[in-house]
């Protein structure tokens, strides 16, 4: 899709852009008293009448839209905007969501390199002592790499390493990297992490220098320029 290459954005037009390329939310969690800790960012700095003006626009540039939580399309004015950032109890949830020209503005900005894109969602176990993993990425070297990093993996004083008898790759083809973006193909890999028990000093070294030698998993997984 071809780019205005005069289009200008704000801090806080490219936040909401930048935080809607990655899910679609209810509005009012972008309300700045939620922002920052629920969605572990910086705050965007707009007061309430702010943000719904500058959604409002983003909406009426067709960068945004607004739905259901089924996915119906909701046709959303101002006044309704500023509802949904303070909603009343009971009242019907929408989603803001990025379209497609909205996607490709962003990626003018942010300058993703899908080829190295790599997400990483796990949850950990009732045991406590296992946790479920699911890796998407579009290079499956990268994916070696990435195992390597998290094997023995040292982090709050406890050492995971990968179950490797539990990896299941699946070829994905075409691949939804995004819910408003796709590619040629892509990998999915879910596995287990087990926790251990260090045995050796020599093993609580090697694992420690490994965990800050990643300088954070999180570096390793970036895939765009602007945050």
């Amino acid at each position: 899709m071809t780019v205005d290459k005069n289009v200008r954005l704000s801090r806080c037009e490219y936040w909401i852009l930048n935080q809607l390329a990655h899910l679609c939310f209810e509005p009012f969690w972008f309300d700045d008293r939620h922002a920052g800790g629920a969605l572990n960012t910086q705050s965007h700095g707009l007061d309430n009448s702010q943000l719904a003006a500058t959604l409002h626009y983003h909406y009426s540039k067709d960068w945004i839209r607004f739905e259901t939580f089924d996915e119906q399309p909701l046709h959303f004015s101002l006044e309704d905007i500023v509802a949904a950032i303070e909603p009343k109890e009971n009242q019907v949830r929408s989603f803001a969501c990025i379209t497609e020209l909205g996607g490709a503005i962003w990626e003018s900005f942010a300058k993703p390199n899908w080829g190295t894109y790599l997400q990483h969602h796990g949850s950990v176990n009732s045991d406590d002592e296992t946790e479920e993993i699911e890796i998407l990425a579009t290079d499956r070297r990268k994916i070696d790499s990435y195992l390597l990093l998290l094997d023995q993996y040292f982090e709050n004083g406890q050492f995971w390493c990968v179950d490797r008898s539990t990896l299941r790759e699946e070829l994905l083809s075409p691949f939804n990297v995004t819910y408003w973006k796709q590619l040629p193909q892509g990998y999915r890999l879910t596995f287990r992490m087990i926790r251990r028990e260090s045995d050796a000093v020599s093993d609580y070294e090697k694992a420690l220098s490994r965990s800050y030698d990643l300088s954070d998993l999180c570096e390793f997984r970036r895939w765009y320029a602007w945050d």
